[in-house]
């Protein structure tokens, strides 16, 4: 009888530790609500208030479209527009911005990159939506937000906008 006892007394004590680590309040650290290495944050910084790490506030694209280019449209600007184009940019959209394909177009060759010398990114596209589409990526595209400072994507912003002048006038 005595181990009888002894036995009911482990199950019970087995049934409640398993039924304790079965329960949400038991968390292991890798299981916690947090942001994973290489995860971005959507979280919007409070209205009114610059963030500590210096990012840029959140802004749409079409927002983007208002905001004009701080940069002076000088020589060494396209200069330096034009090294990072070719580093960043002409491996997808060509060394022309004429929709060179890239590895995009190997994988699916129906998503093409769009012809960044059309009529609509000339015209109608100011040099604040070139900047947040390489800033936060767009569809396939990945984000540059990383791997550029804000004078680099104004550069090629400007660089971009020189090929659009020079494809514009040619036959």
């Amino acid at each position: 009888m005595k181990w009888l006892n002894r036995l009911c007394f482990i199950g019970l004590g087995l049934g409640i530790v398993g039924l304790a680590q079965a329960q949400p309040w038991v968390r292991n650290m890798v299981d916690q609500p947090s942001i994973k290495p290489q995860e971005r944050s959507y979280l919007l910084p409070v209205e009114g208030t610059v963030p500590r790490s210096g990012r840029e506030p959140k802004r749409t694209w079409d927002e983007g479209n208002a905001v004009p280019n701080p940069l002076p449209h000088t020589q060494a600007v396209i200069k330096r527009g034009k090294v990072l184009y070719e580093r960043f940019c002409s491996v997808c959209h060509g060394p022309e911005a004429t929709a060179g394909g890239g590895p995009i177009a190997k994988i699916a060759p129906a998503l093409t990159t769009p012809d960044l010398t059309m009529d609509i990114y000339i015209n109608v596209r100011k040099d604040g939506y070139f900047y947040e589409i390489i800033r936060q990526g767009h569809i396939l595209m990945p984000p540059y937000d990383e791997g550029t400072n804000v004078i680099d994507r104004w550069s090629i912003v400007h660089y971009l906008r020189e090929i659009q002048k020079i494809r514009r006038f040619q036959p």
